[in-house]
């Protein structure tokens, strides 16, 4: 593909348990802070592109460049994991936070955000 953007086609999960926390991700300031945030709260479980659109009901496309932004930024990273895509079968990359990435806008907003590890 020759969009600079897209770096990995989004995936599908049916874990209710990732929605439910991803949905928890209060208001952010900017769509890509969204998606950060939405990273963040899941910690080491990660989440893939696929899990962060559905969760603040944003088009994969929208979210998928927000999250080439922030790899390219270094904010945050590729886990090396995969989950399976439901309806196309693919493998899909789990992005979690870069061990030395903060949110600055988050933290003069919000103060520090916690990781809530969601319930398998």
């Amino acid at each position: 593909m020759n969009d600079p953007h897209h770096i990995y086609p989004g995936s599908h999960s049916t874990d209710a348990s990732i929605h439910i926390t991803l949905g928890s991700v209060r208001h952010a300031v900017t769509r890509r802070e969204q998606v950060y945030r939405a990273i963040q709260r899941c910690g080491d479980f990660g989440a893939t592109t696929f899990e962060c659109a559905e969760a603040l009901s944003l088009s994969q496309d929208i979210v998928q460049r927000q999250i080439s932004n922030l790899y390219m930024r270094g904010r945050i990273m590729d886990s090396g994991r995969r989950r399976i895509s439901p309806p196309h079968g693919e493998h899909a990359v789990v992005w979690v936070v870069s061990p030395h990435s903060h949110s600055p806008i988050s933290e003069a907003f919000y103060g520090k955000e916690k990781t809530i590890q969601p319930a398998i």
